[in-house]
């Protein structure tokens, strides 16, 4: 039995990977893959389907609230949902670590997250005996 089937939408990789299997071996494959091919479609046809009662419903509550008057806003400022912010908690702000000073003589720091800043960088290339640690708070 076959043990790992690399996929690709390429004929020539699809007919090279298969050169070597049986001809019963990929009549199975080809019935197998028929029936996942078969069960995403009708996840594909349900989800679809779940949109378009969801479409249907918000149309629908669209006429009702036209056809009494109400403003969306007024409607929105009396109904209390909550507030959309972010689930997750933000991080805390990392306290500098590395101190440099720019083209200007500026003093900046770095908190050693994202990219090393220019003249870190510079410095660390043109002598190799510096090191990040020489630029310490």
């Amino acid at each position: 039995m076959v043990k790992k089937i690399l996929i690709s939408n390429n004929i020539r990789n699809i007919r090279a990977q298969t050169k070597n299997l049986s001809l019963e071996l990929l009549e199975e494959i080809h019935q197998k893959l028929g029936l996942v091919i078969e069960e995403r479609r009708k996840i594909n046809e349900q989800a679809q389907e779940d949109i378009n009662n969801y479409n249907k419903k918000i149309a629908t509550y669209l006429q009702l609230i036209k056809k009494d008057g109400i403003e969306i806003n007024d409607l929105l400022k009396k109904a209390d949902f909550p507030t959309f912010k972010r689930l997750r908690k933000s991080r805390a702000i990392r306290p500098p670590k590395y101190k440099y000073y720019d083209q200007n003589g500026d003093l900046k720091t770095w908190t050693g997250q994202g990219r090393m800043p220019k003249p870190i960088r510079q410095a660390l290339n043109a002598n190799k005996k510096k090191s990040l640690e020489d630029f310490l708070i």
